[in-house]
């Protein structure tokens, strides 16, 4: 049967209009509804309900790409125009993380929020406050009774929102605690900074910052521009863009970060499959030529995280491998040595599970195929009719996504995963034809 879509591309091609059908915009909005769907995140129950509450259905993209890396604890700069969503992005797994831990009255803040505006403040904390009922947030700005923020912050704090000024004035009068931060965003931090609030939020973060990095709370810096700064720091050898470049101008901008003084680097640029469109459109403007590499295999996971695991092993004492012995033959003899082993690397590399991606789209249960022929082919139809000569008929419906290799010696498609195993063992190499799993992007 046709679907809407199918139909709207056909009275277009029947009406002989040249423009673009816009599939790509539709097909990137199914994208983005299934990759922000909550089932993708550790969301409580409780923040799903309140989401949805507000309309929320499913987290936007600027929230999904930050989510889990915010969630780790890892610092993060954030570029994104306003009205996407950059309130959530670091709110949502805020109130994840700090869910976990026990509440207690007269507790001082666990995260700190600072803006440049009153008005801003105001509407983060009610942002906030609407996916969480079980955290206490307050909003500090000047202006406002001094008195009622000092109760406040005798009665406990876990989200304190405010603005430089006034979250300075309670730190030099002794008011407010900040040595148990955890974890510190800095939201429009460029308007910030140009509104003269450097030396405010310098004196602030001097409270809890400390000269070992790892002792230091988990900074957020978000913003709609990004001003030259952020981006200054030197000897930078690698730079990752978590979505692929829409404007050629901001790429080589960043891009360009691992280049200074004639020196060389990576720029690597994590890109969804419809977002494919985009580094086309760079690659004309700006005469460069990307290399597309696929997601990593189930093997190279476990051929990379084992090699990991294998040095922490190595690093351990003989003294205290003799205490754990008798419980490794126990553990052997159960198992058997090389799965005894095997377990033990797996959980060393943190892998609970593993599950096959497509190369091709990157959706899970799925492996990428190779069939190549000895011969250059010119039409899918051929590789078709050969395939069903061995595996007959009904194939049709196991074998997705089929396209034409780029030098047409042959062609790559997905199959579910519980299925290549009888593939396999019915396929017969030939002369002509050669069937292997795809380890990199055809």
């Amino acid at each position: 049967s046709e679907t809407p879509l199918s139909k709207k591309g056909k009275r277009k091609l029947q009406n002989g209009e040249a423009e673009d059908l816009d599939l790509e915009k539709e097909e990137e909005e199914i994208n983005q509804e299934k990759d922000g769907d909550f089932s993708n995140y550790p969301i409580s129950c409780e923040t799903i309900k309140n989401l949805k509450a507000k309309g929320v259905a499913y987290l936007f993209p600027i929230q999904a790409k930050t989510f889990h890396t915010v969630f780790s604890g890892k610092d993060v700069v954030v570029q994104a125009r306003t009205g996407t969503g950059k309130t959530f992005s670091f709110a949502i797994p805020l109130v994840e993380k700090l869910n976990e831990q026990p509440l207690a009255r007269g507790r001082a803040p666990r995260v700190l929020i600072l803006t440049p505006t009153r008005e801003l403040a105001i509407q983060i904390t009610n942002e906030v406050r609407s996916i969480t009922k079980k955290m206490k947030v307050c909003c500090f700005y000047g202006g406002t009774p001094y008195q009622n923020q000092v109760f406040s912050i005798k009665e406990g704090i876990d989200f304190l929102v405010g603005t430089p000024g006034r979250v300075r004035d309670l730190i030099q009068n002794h008011r407010l605690d900040l040595t148990v931060l955890k974890h510190v965003v800095l939201d429009e931090v460029d308007m910030m900074f140009d509104m003269g609030f450097s030396e405010q939020v310098e004196e602030i973060l001097s409270q809890r910052y400390k000269a070992e990095p790892e002792e230091n709370p988990q900074t957020l810096l978000f913003s709609a521009t990004c001003p030259d700064w952020m981006y200054n720091v030197p000897e930078v050898d690698l730079v990752v863009l978590f979505s692929a470049p829409k404007e050629a101008d901001a790429y080589v901008h960043r891009s360009g970060r691992t280049g200074r003084a004639g020196r060389t680097g990576i720029c690597i640029s994590l890109c969804e499959p419809w977002e494919r469109h985009y580094l086309r459109n760079v690659e004309r403007s700006t005469g460069i030529k990307f290399k597309r590499v696929g997601i990593p295999s189930v093997l190279n996971v476990a051929q990379s995280s084992s090699a990991d695991a294998i040095k922490s092993l190595e690093a351990v004492p003989l003294d205290v491998i003799e205490h754990f012995k008798e419980y490794a033959e126990e553990f052997i003899e159960k198992k058997g040595a090389l799965n005894a082993l095997a377990a033990a690397l797996a959980h060393i590399s943190g892998a609970t599970s593993m599950k096959q991606r497509s190369m091709l789209s990157m959706e899970t249960g799925y492996v990428t195929v190779l069939l190549k022929c000895s011969v250059p082919i010119h039409t899918l139809s051929y590789a078709w009719r050969s395939i069903k000569e061995q595996l007959g008929e009904d194939v049709d419906s196991k074998i997705h996504r089929m396209s034409m290799l780029k030098d047409s010696m042959g062609v790559c498609f997905d199959v579910r995963s519980e299925n290549l195993q009888s593939m396999q063992d019915s396929w017969k190499d030939s002369r002509r034809w050669e069937f292997t799993v795809a380890t990199e992007l055809p």
